[in-house]
């Protein structure tokens, strides 16, 4: 299975499978491609801090607005803890830091949503709204 069973995305099988494909067309139709690798900042405190049952979530939620903020062209996989390989196919140099730094902010806005939501404690509804003050 190329699944990751936790996030739902590819696993590093899947990805690098993925990336190959893409590769070998980019190549032959002599068309852009990025590739981009990341990981969440500290994320071993995350799970030193609050325990691994609140990491496993941050990875669900995250790959959640990962999915969600990519092109439909786009892929992305869980290559181990927290770190993800991203193939944006057809994807220019210029274009990348924009496709990345807008998933960075997503991601940090998700993070922080977690984060602030198990600090309040369990069993309710917390509802997070970020200040925008802050933010620029």
């Amino acid at each position: 299975m190329r699944v990751d069973g936790l996030t739902r995305l590819p696993n590093r099988a899947g990805i690098v499978d993925i990336f190959k494909r893409e590769w070998s067309t980019a190549v032959r139709k002599h068309e852009p491609i990025a590739i981009v690798s990341a990981d969440i900042d500290h994320f071993k405190v995350i799970n030193d801090t609050h325990g691994v049952e609140t990491g496993d979530e941050v990875l669900r939620q995250l790959s959640r607005v990962l999915m969600s903020s990519l092109r439909y062209e786009d892929a992305v996989g869980r290559l181990e803890g927290g770190e993800f390989l991203f193939v944006l196919p057809g994807c220019t140099q210029s274009r990348v830091f924009e496709i990345v730094e807008r998933i960075r902010m997503e991601t940090m806005v998700a993070e922080i949503a977690l984060m602030n939501a198990k600090q309040q404690g369990r069993n309710k509804t917390v509802v997070y709204v970020p200040d925008m003050s802050k933010a620029a």
